[in-house]
């Protein structure tokens, strides 16, 4: 599923045991299209193996994709708290509207 809200850049959280912010990455594009055509797209940087990838999408008939452009690796993380997150989110969470908070 694509995400409800417009996504300019993802911000990168680390789990255990950092459970901080360590970078972010801008979206460049959203791609709309059958499993099928975004793995063709996407499989050579996906960083998933195709049974998974397809086992993900389900009977889904369309998917989605964000394509990523620049990553910035932060010099120092940053905690859930100055971006006004109290809890780890499941899979992810928008902040200020346009970026998400994902974990990696």
């Amino acid at each position: 599923r694509i995400a409800k809200k417009p996504v300019e850049r993802i911000l990168i959280y680390a789990t255990h045991p950092m459970k901080e912010i360590v970078g972010e990455v801008q979206v460049t594009e959203v791609i709309r299209d059958s499993p099928e055509a975004l793995w063709k797209q996407t499989k050579e940087l996906s960083g998933i193996d195709e049974e998974a990838f397809f086992e993900y999408f389900g009977s889904n008939a369309i998917g989605y994709a964000y394509e990523l452009g620049e990553l910035n690796v932060f010099e120092k993380a940053l905690s859930l708290s100055s971006f006004g997150v109290t809890v780890a989110p499941q899979s992810f969470c928008y902040i200020n509207g346009g970026e998400t908070l994902g974990e990696n």
